[in-house]
C-alpha cells in the first residue's frame, strides 16, 4: 500500500489476513460484544467464513487470532452472497447471524437465507456452537443485501422493540423475516406494517442502511433527497462501492470516509466557511490499496477504547490503528480540558 496524504498518514498497518477467495461489498460484518474487544465475520464467496480477534495472553500482549468458523447447511458448490450479525440482548452475547447464499446448476438455481442462534441464550458467545445450529429458509429470488434493524410493535412499550431481518432481493423488492421465539422459526411478514416506504422501490435495492430518529431531527424528512452535497473528486476512482462514517482524526466531528473500486480510502471532511455555517465537503486525505475496497467497518477490535478501521478488499482484510502517539496526546488535551472545567466551577 501507498500512503497519500493527510490525516490517514498517522493510520498505521496493524495486521492483515487474506482471504482464500474473494468476497464482496456484502461479505463483512461485526459482533459488538457486550464486554468489548469486539469481533468480524469476513465471508469468501466460496463458503468459507472467518473471525477475527484480538485476544490477550499471559504477558499481557495483545494477538490477532484468525479462525474458520464451520457454519453447517453450506454445501459443496455454493457461494455465499451476504452476511449480518445483531444480538438479542444489550448485557449478554446472544448472538444471531445471517447468511445468504446461492447454488447453480445446469437445471436450476437455489438460494436460501440460513439463520444461526443459540436457542437458548448463553453469557458468552460460543461461534462454534452458533454455527451448528441453522434454520434454513428457501427463497424464490436472487437475495442482495442482508440487513437488520429495530423496530417497535408498540409506540407506547420501550419493552416492545424486537430485531427483524431486512433482505433485498432480485424481485425488485425487500423482505422482511421476523422471529417467531415460541416455535423457534422465523418467517417472511409483510414489510408494509413498519416499512411502508420500503414498498415498491423502483428498482433493484443494492444497499439500505435505516436510522431511528425524532420527528424533524434530520433535513432528509423535510427536504428528501433534492439538497445533496456533491463530494469533490469522488468521481475520479472508479466506482464508490462502501462508506462510513467516522472521527478519524479525533476532533469530536464524523468524517466521511469512501472505499471505491479504484483502490482508494477517501476521507471527506465538512468545512464552515461563512457566519452562518453553511461551508461544504472537502476531500482532506486518501490512502491507496493494492485492491478495489470492498466494505469499510470503525469499530473497536482491539478492546483499548480506541477505534480501528477494518477494510476488506478484494484479496483480504486490513486492520488499521490510529498511531498511539496520536491517541495519547488527544487524551491529554481532552483530560487537561476536562481538569481545567471542573477546577473552575470549583473555584
Amino acid at each position: 500500500m501507498a500512503i497519500s496524504k493527510g490525516v490517514m498518514e498517522n493510520i498505521i498497518d496493524a495486521h492483515y489476513f487474506v482471504l482464500p477467495s474473494q468476497g464482496n461489498v456484502y461479505s463483512l460484518t461485526k459482533l459488538c460484544m457486550s464486554k468489548g474487544g469486539n469481533k468480524i465475520l469476513a465471508a469468501s464467496l466460496r463458503r468459507k467464513v472467518f473471525s477475527f480477534e484480538y485476544s490477550g495472553d499471559s504477558d499481557g500482549f495483545l494477538n490477532p487470532t484468525v479462525k474458520e468458523v464451520l457454519f453447517t447447511y453450506i454445501p459443496n458448490g455454493t457461494e455465499i452472497i451476504s452476511i449480518d450479525a445483531f444480538t438479542r440482548s444489550q448485557s449478554s452475547d446472544d448472538f444471531v447471524i445471517g447468511i445468504t447464499i446461492i447454488k447453480s446448476s445446469e437445471h436450476n438455481t437455489e438460494t436460501y437465507l440460513n439463520i444461526y442462534s443459540e436457542w437458548e441464550p448463553s453469557s458468552e458467545i460460543n461461534l462454534d456452537s452458533v454455527a451448528q445450529n441453522c434454520l434454513m429458509i428457501e427463497l424464490d429470488f436472487i437475495p442482495y443485501q442482508l440487513y437488520h434493524t429495530e423496530m417497535y410493535t408498540s409506540a407506547e412499550d420501550e419493552s416492545s422493540k424486537e430485531v427483524a431481518w431486512l433482505l433485498s432481493g432480485s424481485d425488485e423488492k425487500i423482505h422482511m423475516f421476523r422471529e417467531d421465539r415460541e416455535n423457534h422459526c422465523y418467517s417472511e411478514v409483510d414489510v408494509a406494517e413498519h416499512f411502508p416506504e420500503l414498498v415498491e422501490p423502483p428498482s433493484i435495492i443494492l444497499w439500505m442502511d435505516i436510522h431511528h430518529c425524532m420527528a424533524g431531527a434530520r433535513n432528509v424528512l423535510q427536504q428528501g433527497l433534492h439538497e445533496p452535497f456533491i463530494l469533490p473528486d469522488s468521481e475520479h476512482y472508479d466506482a464508490v462501492l462502501c462508506s462510513a462514517t467516522a472521527d478519524v482524526d479525533m476532533d469530536g466531528r464524523n468524517e466521511v470516509v469512501l472505499g471505491t473500486y479504484g483502490q482508494e480510502v477517501l476521507i471527506y471532511k465538512y468545512q464552515e466557511c461563512s457566519p452562518d455555517k453553511s461551508g461544504a465537503w472537502l476531500l482532506v486525505s486518501q490512502r491507496s490499496f493494492a485492491n478495489p475496497i470492498h466494505s469499510i467497518l470503525y469499530l473497536d477490535v482491539t478492546g483499548d477504547g480506541v477505534r480501528e478501521f477494518v477494510i476488506l478488499t478484494l484479496r483480504g482484510v486490513h486492520i488499521l490503528q490510529h498511531d498511539p502517539k496520536d491517541v495519547s496526546e488527544v487524551f491529554n488535551r481532552r483530560y487537561k480540558k476536562l481538569t481545567d472545567l471542573l477546577t473552575t466551577r470549583e473555584s
